[in-house]
């Protein structure tokens, strides 16, 4: 690969990855989401696996880093560099076996459109394998992540995130060999290009009109976020985490719809203290729950048997706790520590951060709040675990 070869395809496969920052929430620019995949191979197709593997690498720098910087806000930038090196190797590597691919195969004409489907399975299986490897992975990230307010969404119903992720990844990948190969004797139809597109694009849309139940009842939930500083490096009083939801609270009634409310919900962690161990916690939020009038859902951390729990409950008012669900799928080196004693050698104070770990929980996350009311509990990434979701709906 010549230098000035690196001059445009470093900037492009970068380009690509920093298009994360505008796709996925909180720009939710989701129109944006098949030119990632798009740019990225634009930047390595043609060159050896290698090669491709040192752009991809720096492209999944800029994607990952660009979008989930929040997390330094919380972990600080040590674990946010850790984890997007994490995973940057596998998209590296799976940027490297697509190019891999393109130059063994050397696509022509209908071939071109077959090559595009392997690039956006690759892309799909790179995401499985970061999103369950190691230890449970990161599910965060997913392409499909970036559609929660587009039609595009509907290809959830076909086979969840994993198959939104590789319509998207197929949308891309067709633009990009369309864009090499669009002149020439071994072009790439473009009247097969936009068949497949249409058909990418009209699927949803037409899933989404006939796949559109009606609701039979409407319930109104009441939810509060308290917007307290609890990150890793927060050194707050204990308790003013769960003041500052029940100041917040306090909104509720200024509502008109505060005297139909069905379900009242606080966040992961809302109450620092735990009210099935602390007994004015617990006077406090039976007090709120008592003045709402409806049954209560929040995260605190719970001790059962010597373990911890990330944890949700469900709290009746004049009753207390009626139900729980623990987090099933903790978030590794942040919530807990795999194989401790192992990494501490590498970087003793950040595995430190996290002196005492949660255990997994084995509940499932479905709450009978009333006896018309069954209502679904995740708490944080479990809502990118597609094993977690189905279970809820199953």
């Amino acid at each position: 690969m010549k230098i000035p070869e690196l001059v445009w395809r470093i900037p492009l496969g970068a380009l690509g990855g920093l298009l994360a920052l505008y796709a996925f929430p909180t720009e939710n620019i989701w129109i944006l989401a098949p030119l990632i995949p798009a740019l990225i191979l634009l930047a390595t197709l043609g060159l050896g696996f290698w090669k491709a593997v040192l752009i991809g690498f720096i492209a999944s720098q800029v994607f990952y880093i660009s979008h989930i910087e929040w997390i330094s806000l919380y972990l600080g930038p040590v674990p946010l560099i850790a984890l997007s090196t994490l995973m940057s190797f596998f998209f590296a590597l799976g940027v490297g076996a697509t190019a891999w691919l393109y130059k063994k195969w050397k696509p022509k004409k209908s071939g071109l459109l077959f090559f595009a489907v392997a690039s956006a399975s690759i892309w799909t299986f790179r995401e499985f394998l970061a999103n369950n490897f190691p230890y449970g992975g990161f599910p965060w990230s997913r392409l499909s992540m970036t559609q929660p307010s587009s039609f595009m969404n509907q290809w959830v119903y076909f086979g969840g995130m994993s198959m939104l992720s590789f319509a998207l990844a197929l949308m891309g990948g067709i633009l990009a060999v369309w864009l090499l190969h669009r002149r020439g004797r071994n072009a790439m139809r473009k009247t097969s290009a936009l068949i497949a597109l249409s058909v990418l694009v009209i699927t949803p849309l037409i899933t989404g009109l006939a796949n559109n139940p009606q609701p039979i009842t409407t319930k109104t939930i009441a939810a509060v976020q308290g917007n307290a500083n609890a990150g890793l490096f927060s050194n707050l009083q204990r308790g003013s985490i769960l003041e500052n939801h029940l100041s917040a609270s306090e909104l509720i009634f200024d509502s008109e719809l505060a005297g139909d409310i069905d379900l009242l919900v606080w966040p992961e962690n809302a109450s620092d203290l735990d009210p099935l161990r602390d007994a004015e916690a617990a006077k406090k939020i039976d007090e709120l729950a008592k003045r709402v009038g409806a049954p209560f859902s929040f995260g605190t951390i719970t001790t059962r048997g010597g373990e911890n729990f990330n944890t949700t409950l469900l709290w009746e008012p004049g009753v207390g706790a009626v139900d729980f669900y623990d987090k099933q799928q903790p978030v590794p080196f942040a919530e807990f520590v795999p194989d401790r004693e192992f990494w501490r050698l590498f970087a003793p104070t950040l595995i430190d951060m996290v002196p005492e770990g949660f255990s997994f929980g084995t509940r499932d996350g479905i709450y009978e709040v009333s006896d018309d009311f069954t209502a679904g509990t995740l708490i944080c990434f479990e809502i990118a675990e597609d094993s977690i979701l189905r279970e809820l709906v199953a």
